[in-house]
């Protein structure tokens, strides 16, 4: 703390105790008082008359305050492109894989078209073989 814009000359008491004389510029300090209320006096030099006097308080300083810890950054694996051994379960579920439109409904097996195709091709074969004639003896 410091007072300025005093007299050059005037000397400072604080709670009665002399701290000083003002210098030529018109400040003194900076002083070191103790957190609480204090009073204060300008006096004339050589003399015991005070010109001026009052009260001040000092607060307490705020406590510093409590750094942030840094986080520790975590090493990340770099990919070494080897392909890995099978697995029994997979660790994550793959997507689906048909992202065209929403999944249709099914029609049924296929086992009928299947045989009836078969008959048509066994049909045609039969068809198109031609016969042997046979010989007579």
């Amino acid at each position: 703390m410091s007072f300025s814009n005093a007299p050059a000359g005037w000397t400072l008491y604080i709670d009665n105790v002399q701290v000083g004389t003002v210098g030529q510029d018109g400040a003194i300090g900076p002083i070191s008082e103790r957190v609480g209320s204090h009073s204060f006096q300008f006096v004339l030099p050589d003399s015991e008359q005070v010109l001026f006097s009052g009260t001040f308080s000092i607060g307490a300083c705020p406590p510093p305050p409590t750094p942030t810890p840094t986080p520790t950054p975590t090493a990340t694996p770099t990919p070494s492109g080897a392909v890995l051994g099978e697995t029994a379960t997979p660790q994550i579920t793959p997507p689906p894989t048909d992202t065209i439109g929403p999944a249709s409904r099914s029609t049924g097996s296929g086992l009928p078209l299947v045989l009836a195709a078969g008959s048509i091709l066994l049909l045609v074969l039969l068809a198109v073989t031609p016969t042997r004639k046979r010989s007579r003896r």
